[in-house]
């Protein structure tokens, strides 16, 4: 920033708690902070990594609330995110500009031949954390084990629940659950246009009722039929399911 050529405003991407903390330092510039998620939230009630009695849970929330406050605007995902801000941080609800999540429909659009599966196939693509919640769903096709129409596909990395995800599917035998590779951005739309439905999140915190996955977006560009949890959030943006 010291030496950037001339500029109207900073914009700080997610995470970027400590980014803003030091664009203010050097420049009196409107800052646009895209918070996207309450670091406290997601580390102390969502994945509960940590206790909310914790030294990193103070730190977690100094975090919100110093970069929020030293930013002109902070952009959120939902009007639900903006009031919980607002709200937990006591910071005015007019600081906060809400930004729909959105998808590159250049990428993600119907396509009229996927690889397909035989039988009923079922895909889910994301991040083995709480908020997705995989063990929900490995409890439903725990069900479905001895019906060899129905296949799951989970296509994923990382979280913390993947060891027990991979746990609970050998315990249990689940021979209808297959673990797929990792593909580029750019295929994933392929990855989509095989599956009969996809799924969405399926978490319990009240993060999951504040936010409509990314992932439910890519879908839907993709025009698939999609299941997730039911949410304020989602009620709030998905009205066509009215």
């Amino acid at each position: 920033l010291l030496s950037a050529k001339p500029y109207d405003a900073i914009y700080v991407g997610f995470p970027g708690n400590l980014s803003v903390v030091a664009a203010r330092l050097v420049s009196r510039k409107p800052i646009y902070f895209d918070a996207f998620i309450s670091l406290y939230d997601t580390y102390v009630h969502d994945r509960k990594s940590v206790s909310p009695q914790s030294f990193a849970s103070k730190w977690y929330r100094l975090l919100d609330s110093v970069a929020c406050r030293l930013a002109d605007t902070v952009i959120v995902d939902t009007q639900l995110h903006a009031e919980y801000f607002s709200r937990e941080l006591h910071i005015p609800r007019e600081k906060f500009a809400v930004i729909l999540v959105s998808t590159d429909v250049a990428i993600f659009r119907p396509l009229e031949h996927g690889e397909r599966k035989a039988g009923f196939s079922v895909f889910w693509h994301g991040k083995y954390s709480a908020l997705h919640n995989v063990r929900f769903i490995l409890d439903a096709f725990a069900l479905l084990k001895n019906e060899p129409a129905y296949q799951l596909y989970l296509l994923g990395s990382g979280g913390e629940q993947y060891s027990s995800v991979r746990e609970q599917v050998n315990s249990q035998n689940l021979n209808n659950v297959h673990f797929l590779d990792t593909v580029a951005y750019e295929e994933l739309p392929k990855r989509i246009a095989s599956a009969d439905v996809c799924l969405g999140v399926f978490g319990e915190s009240n993060k999951v009722d504040r936010v409509v996955p990314n992932k439910v977006y890519e879908y839907m560009a993709c025009g698939k039929v999609v299941i997730t949890r039911e949410s304020s959030a989602c009620r709030s943006v998905l009205t066509g399911a009215e």
